[in-house]
């Protein structure tokens, strides 16, 4: 058994659950906590290493990889956009009252939502191992029932997260046409 010490204070959030005669306590870390640790457990070999599309990530598991390459993409994305537009097309990061959509990044004056689509997850309902499932299927449905009155009339694109690593610029360019065909970013309109 392979142990893993890093020197970490207790927080005083920790939590203690008795089930069963059996104590079991956890603590929620915190971002930088989190990091702390995955560089602790990868340096000493325990984290496996995962390839998505000639993506390289580390991960106790495969879900858990793909999940740290989400956030990673949602962060390269975040760069290239506020690189390229700066001030002039405002958009919201992750908003909550979409949040149920899995939408990634919203504009709100052309009513245009980004959502970034990851590797295939294991389907739970399937008997064998392959990996059909696309991490977002509920972009497919209809749910402007539930979408707020100021967001209904969303379009939504969906963008693989290879996309983002790969061809970059693409992506970049396929938003700027959407953003300018709304007519609601004049400053675009200039820029082009």
């Amino acid at each position: 058994m392979v142990s893993l010490r890093v020197a970490l204070p207790i927080p005083t959030s920790a939590r203690t659950v008795h089930l069963g005669g059996h104590k079991i306590c956890w603590v929620d870390l915190t971002v930088e906590e989190c990091k702390t640790v995955y560089d602790a457990a990868k340096e000493r070999g325990l984290l496996l290493r995962y390839e998505f599309s000639g993506i390289a990530f580390y991960g106790p598991n495969r879900t858990y990889a793909a999940d740290l390459l989400l956030e990673a993409t949602r962060q390269k994305v975040f760069r290239l956009l506020r690189r390229e537009f700066g001030s002039s097309a405002r958009f919201w990061i992750r908003p909550t009252p979409l949040s149920f959509l899995g939408i990634d990044f919203y504009w709100r004056k052309a009513r245009l939502g980004l959502a970034i689509t990851g590797p295939l997850i294991d389907d739970l309902y399937r008997g064998d191992p392959r990996r059909t499932r696309d991490s977002k299927p509920e972009l497919e449905r209809e749910f402007d029932c539930r979408i707020p009155v100021n967001m209904r009339g969303l379009s939504i694109i969906k963008i693989p997260y290879y996309s983002v690593w790969h061809r970059p610029s693409e992506v970049v360019n396929c938003i700027k046409k959407r953003l300018v065909a709304s007519g609601q970013y004049p400053r675009l309109l200039a820029k082009n």
